[in-house]
Order: C-alpha cells, then structure tokens, then sequence
C-alpha cells in the first residue's frame, strides 16, 4: 500500500528524542480495501473447518516466531522493561493451544436432547469480518487476544495497530498474515481516530474488539450503533485490592503488591491501582511495601539492570504527577521510592510511588492513573472496604488478600468488577481459561481463553427439526 498519507514518527519514551522508526499513516480508503479483501477470504477460511484453521495459524504462529527483533522493538516503542516485553511475542502460541479442546465444538455445536419434540442444535457460526483496534501498553499481546479467537472461530480480521507503539505488532503479525490465506488478517496503521471510526462505522464489518480508554470505547461504541454490530469493549480499570485483618503480612505479599502495581510502570488496565487496608495495619503495610520498590531500578528499558522503565507518554507522566501532588494536598503522605539509572528527563521518567492515607475522594484513588502511584486507603470494617472499593466507575478487576479463600471467594460476590483475584492480581494471576470482561464503564463482552471466549467472535444459530 504506497498511496498512504504520510510518514509518521513514533519516539522512544526512554530516550525521548531518538526515533523508534517510521510508519505509514493510511487513510479510510485503506480500510476499505482491507475489509473487501477480508470478505472475499473469510468464506473459503471458515469452509475450512476448525482443525485445519487451527493447524495452519499454529504455521503462522511459528513463522511469527522466527521473526526477529520483536520484543526489543516492543519495548524501545512502549516504555516497558525488556523482560516485559519478552512476554508478548509467545503469547500467540499459548492462547492458540488453549482453545485445542474448543475445535469438535466449533465444528459441532451443542446438541440438545431430544424431549418429544425434534432434533435441535445450537451452533456457532463466525461474524465475518472482525475489527479489531489494539492499545499501546500491551501492543502486541492484546492484538493477539483478538487475532487469535476470531481467526480460529472463521472470521478473517482487520486489525489497526497503536500509532504509538505499532512496529512490534506490525513486524510480528504482518509474518503471521504472510504464512495465511491473502485477506484473512490485514494489519493497518494511521490515525486511531480516523481509522478506528472507519473502522468501527463500515457496514461490512460485524464485530469490533476494542481494547483502550473509556472515552475512546464510547465513541467506537456510537460509530458501531448505526450498523447494530456486535461489540466487545475492554475499556479502563481502577482496580481495589482489600487486604483483611489476616493476611500473612511477609516478603511474598509485598512483592506480589509491588508486582501487582507496579509492572510495566503500572500502565496495564487490571493492575492494583488502589489498596485498601486494616487502618491499624497501615503503618506495617507501608513500612514492608516501601522496602521492596527501595530496590527498584528505573531507567533505559533496554538495560538489564533496570526493573521499571519510563512511562508511555509526557502527558501521562504529568497526569500522574499531578494526581499525586493533589492527593499530597488533600493530606496524603507521599513515599517516593526506587532509584534513577538515568536522567529523569531523558526520558519519561517517574519513580515508584506509594500515598499513604491517600484520601478516598482524591482523583488517585477515583480516577485510573496509569502510572507507577499506588494509593493506599485505611477502612474501619470489611462493609467499609467494599463500599469504598464499590464507589468508582469502574469495574474491571479486583483482589481480595486473606489466608481464608473462603471468605476470600464469598467477600468477591460483594465487588462489583468483572473478576476478582484472591492472593494475587494481574497477569501472573489470571486463570485464562476464564474470559476477560468488564463492570460498569470498564466494559462489555468478553476476551480470553476457553469457550467463552471463542463464544465472543461467533453468533448462535439455532437448527431445529419438525418431528413428522
């Protein structure tokens, strides 16, 4: 595609003035195309039947593999420590071989007992074409969450890269289109408002799956309405963790806050972004959490000493900054922790930071920051925990830390958020055969593994025989 707009320069948020690379910023002909050429490949792709489908994306997933350079790419565009990014690129792999025991019920359906009155099934057929729009924390990881389902279920897709962060994605799952049908998977970059609206609007497409900002997911959300599509929204999260009165306080819980809240610069939709703990318990919480992020190193995310790398953007390292000063303001005590590797302002750089007594009504603890500043709030009682952890807009994740599971999983059923974690929080703590889904603003429809997920990019068809 060589009639693009123009040449667009995406910067390293480590280094701030060195350029990562260029891409071509297209236009909403070139989604246009994608989408006709993505309808011409979808029929022959579903015809295919699930085995093979996924016997030909395992091929494509190997030949992404061998690509190069991925994960460095990866983290020299988005901020995150190389160790992070690492993460990415073997993702598709994974997710792919948890959908292997889904492939007799793709092709089968659910058959339904005969009662008296026919023969019944319940089958799930494919979209289309799939939209999908991709964020740029986890570029190429939540890509693949959509890529991946919605292949394997018949659909072909039309996937828009982050225009800050879309040369890891690009290189990665442009191999894997190369090893596909032509038109089964089309990866595009440009303008997020411009191709994304056109995207989300055209009338072709049946599905969209988008992963961002609630604002950004409300519009996609109207630019889908006219056409009645179906639509999956991951959308921002402000997830609570409540410790209770008996948790085992040691080294393994605060590492496991620190990860929990502080990976990839704590810029990941269902990290810990809010802590509520026993007031009595505060001073001990702080005191052990402060003394785990004494020893982060945060500085060029290449570096293989370095445990935090910078924030995404300027804007986003003075939101966080502000959203701290004012928490201060309100009465919060501010403990900045960690050391510098590097000139802060070589980059967007930001230390870990833990608010104690950080009020409750404070934009910390009400808005999502994402960046590395973890308020932390004292409760009275457990009804006082959950009324305060209830109270926001959002509704992604959640966590509850106690050595009682059972009081754990019965305090869950009292958090409104789409799941909620015991004795952990995050990525390292998800069970992916459960669907990724969202509460309140922070979403609707679901991603993931396991059926349900593939559930997400098919839609029912009922067959039904009339007895004679």
């Amino acid at each position: 595609m060589d009639d693009w707009v123009k040449e667009v320069s995406v910067y390293n948020p480590g280094h701030s003035t060195e350029i990562v690379g260029f891409f071509p910023e297209l236009g909403p002909e070139h989604i246009d195309r994608a989408v006709r050429a993505a309808e011409r490949a979808q029929v022959a792709w579903a015809g295919l039947g699930a085995a093979e489908r996924f016997t030909r994306l395992s091929t494509a997933g190997e030949a992404a593999d061998a690509v190069p350079g991925v994960a460095e790419l990866l983290a020299r565009e988005t901020g995150k420590t190389l160790a992070e990014a690492q993460l990415e690129p073997g993702f598709f792999a994974m997710l792919l071989q948890s959908f292997a025991h889904g492939l007799d019920w793709l092709d089968g359906g659910d058959v339904l007992e005969d009662v008296g009155q026919g023969a019944a099934w319940r089958f799930r057929e494919p979209f289309g074409v799939v939209g999908a729009i991709a964020p740029s924390n986890y570029p190429l990881l939540l890509s693949t969450l959509k890529v991946v389902p919605a292949l394997l279920t018949g659909n072909s897709v039309v996937l828009l890269a982050p225009p800050t962060a879309p040369f890891g994605t690009v290189r990665f799952l442009q191999a894997a289109a190369d090893a596909l049908p032509p038109g089964v998977l089309t990866v595009l970059t440009g303008s997020g408002p411009v191709l994304g609206q056109r995207l989300a609007e055209h009338e072709r497409v049946r599905k969209i799956s988008f992963t961002g900002s609630v604002p950004t997911g409300q519009a996609v959300a109207r630019a889908a309405a006219a056409n009645l599509k179906s639509v999956g929204l991951e959308l921002g999260g402000n997830d609570p963790g409540i410790v209770l009165d008996d948790c085992v306080l040691d080294d393994r819980f605060f590492r496991s806050i620190a990860g929990a809240a502080f990976a990839a610069a704590g810029q990941v939709c269902f990290a810990l972004k809010r802590l509520y703990v026993p007031r009595r318990l505060m001073p001990t919480i702080v005191d052990g959490l402060t003394a785990v992020l004494d020893g982060y190193v945060v500085g060029d995310q290449l570096d293989p000493a370095v445990t935090m790398g910078p924030v995404h953007t300027e804007a986003s390292r003075a939101r966080v900054r502000r959203l701290v000063d004012e928490a201060r303001a309100g009465g919060g005590v501010v403990h900045t922790r960690g050391s510098l590797a590097i000139d802060e302002d070589e980059g967007w750089y930001l230390r870990p930071v833990v608010v104690a007594d950080a009020p409750s009504s404070s934009r910390l603890v009400q808005e999502e920051q994402f960046g590395p500043a973890l308020p932390i709030v004292g409760y009275d009682s457990i009804e006082h925990a959950t009324a305060m952890a209830n109270e926001t807009i959002y509704g992604l994740g959640s966590s509850i830390w106690t050595e009682d599971e059972s009081r754990g999983v019965e305090l869950s059923r009292r958090l409104v958020a789409g799941g909620t974690f015991i004795n952990g929080h995050g990525f390292f703590a998800m069970d992916f055969r459960i669907c990724l889904t969202g509460a309140k603003l922070s979403g609707v429809g679901q991603d993931g593994a396991g059926a349900h997920a593939l559930s997400a990019y098919t839609e029912p068809h009922a067959v039904s025989v009339t007895p004679s």
